[in-house]
């Protein structure tokens, strides 16, 4: 650093060496694409078993814990913007009102899937009141890729354990799902 300083007549040039904090330390693992994927996953595993059991309970929480835990970074990141959130939680509403309103699978569900998606997605780059100018492709591509891999992995996931754990007699849980309709 000296030699260059030297060669750009800059000796008396002030270093300044930064060292995140903890939070940044924090900010920046939670903004790691991996980690982004996982959260989705428990996002929508924590829906998706909260639809499947009465009542609400601990699936709930985990898909709320998750979602705070993936916009809460972003958004001190400065990534996510309220409108991005507000995006995903509207797109939320709309499944719910699909689910259990409205009758069938029509706009509403569509519209609720696409913004919840979008939302997600929109939270990853770094957009500035929806101009995409700065957005790199690659950008675009990675965070359509986490959220699509972590929505799969999610769904199926969750799919894949509610049958083990609940429609079979050696499931961990299969003590509380129902053996005999009456």
């Amino acid at each position: 650093v000296n030699e260059v300083l030297k060669l750009n007549k800059m000796e008396d040039a002030r270093i300044v060496e930064y060292k995140p904090t903890a939070l940044e330390k924090f900010i920046g693992f939670m903004v790691n694409p991996i980690v982004s994927g996982i959260l989705i996953m428990l996002i929508l595993g924590g829906i998706y078993f909260e639809m499947q059991s009465p009542g609400i309970g601990f699936a709930l929480l985990v898909a709320i814990v998750g979602a705070v835990l993936y916009f809460s970074p972003l958004y001190l990141e400065g990534l996510a913007a309220n409108w991005e959130i507000l995006i995903f939680v509207v797109g939320l509403i709309l499944i719910a009102l699909e689910i259990f309103v409205v009758p069938g699978f029509g706009i509403t569900g569509i519209s609720g899937i696409t913004l919840a998606f979008s939302g997600l997605v929109l939270s990853l780059i770094k957009n500035v009141d929806f101009t995409f100018e700065g957005v790199k492709n690659s950008d675009l591509l990675i965070a359509v890729s986490t959220v699509l891999v972590g929505s799969i992995g999610g769904i199926g996931l969750a799919i894949y354990l509610s049958q083990k754990m609940f429609t079979t007699d050696t499931g961990r849980f299969s003590h509380l799902s129902l053996k005999e309709v009456m």
